[in-house]
């Protein structure tokens, strides 16, 4: 029973582990090929919005990491059919919150938004255009992340860091693509997020 839960807790701690890893390396080296594709404008107009994804990601904890842990007791009690109705609750209160930031945020405030979070007006344009599509795309990033706390409740920590790798495999690839090759400027970087988290999701699912 002991080396069962040792390898439980092993399994767990080296996967969150690359977790971790991979969300900062990725963020290095997406700083450096915006950098490098853009300019240092355009390194200052994501660094402005990060404040956007620690909001989406702090809501994504006050739901998910609290859901996870009463669909974890769930699962020890039996009760599959609670876990799956919290399960459900959770994702869905995710997810709708979400929709609302997209509404008010990416479709009728953009520039108001932007303004709040940026006072120079040479790097407004791009710290609106780089924040819009961020939040047209929140759902994405607040699913991805509830979809993995309940995947780790359910036993696969692998996957879950399989999912983040590759969701920032696929930003960095796509920021190139986006950037370079099809001319997208400064949204590119943001819709490379997003569809990185999407491709994070369907690995999960």
């Amino acid at each position: 029973m002991k080396n069962d839960l040792n390898k439980q807790f092993y399994n767990y701690l080296w996967a969150y582990i690359l977790v971790a890893l991979s969300g900062c390396l990725g963020n290095v080296v997406d700083g450096i090929i915006v950098g490098n594709l853009i300019d240092a404008d355009g390194v200052s107009a994501i660094n402005l919005s990060k404040p956007i994804n620690q909001f989406i990601f702090t809501l994504h904890l006050l739901i998910n990491a609290g859901a996870g842990m009463l669909v974890g007791y769930a699962l020890g009690q039996k009760d599959i059919l609670k876990a799956r109705q919290l399960f459900t609750l959770a994702l869905t209160t995710s997810v709708g919150i979400g929709l609302l930031l997209t509404i008010f945020g990416g479709l009728l405030f953009p520039d108001q938004t932007a303004r709040l979070l940026c006072s120079n007006e040479q790097i407004l344009p791009m710290a609106r255009d780089y924040m819009q599509v961020l939040l047209l795309g929140n759902p994405a990033f607040i699913l991805m992340w509830g979809l993995s706390t309940m995947v780790g409740v359910d036993g696969q920590p692998k996957l879950v860091s399989a999912a983040v790798i590759i969701d920032n495999a696929v930003n960095l690839c796509l920021d190139i693509v986006f950037i370079q090759w099809l001319g997208w400027g400064i949204t590119g970087s943001s819709a490379a997020t997003v569809v990185g988290h999407l491709v994070g999701i369907a690995i999960l699912i």
